[in-house]
């Protein structure tokens, strides 16, 4: 069965993050116990590489619930 739901960004708001990881957070709130993972990757036009998603997966099965920045400069 479904065990969690990562969201990928591909752009960001000033001091919320990614657009689509709120929306889908908020729809979920009360509804699911699912955790969710916010991942912001491929700014600036670059490219979201399989690496990247192998890396969205690794955090997924080794940390919390968050936001977590992919392959940016000066990410988190």
């Amino acid at each position: 069965g479904l065990r969690a739901v990562g969201v990928l960004d591909r752009s960001i708001s000033f001091g919320s993050g990614g657009n689509t990881f709120l929306e889908v957070s908020s729809s979920l709130s009360g509804k699911s116990l699912l955790p969710t993972y916010g991942f912001v990757a491929g700014l600036g036009g670059r490219d979201v590489k399989i690496e990247d998603f192998e890396e969205m997966f690794r955090i997924m099965a080794e940390q919390g619930p968050g936001k977590y920045w992919i392959n940016a400069k000066g990410g988190e």
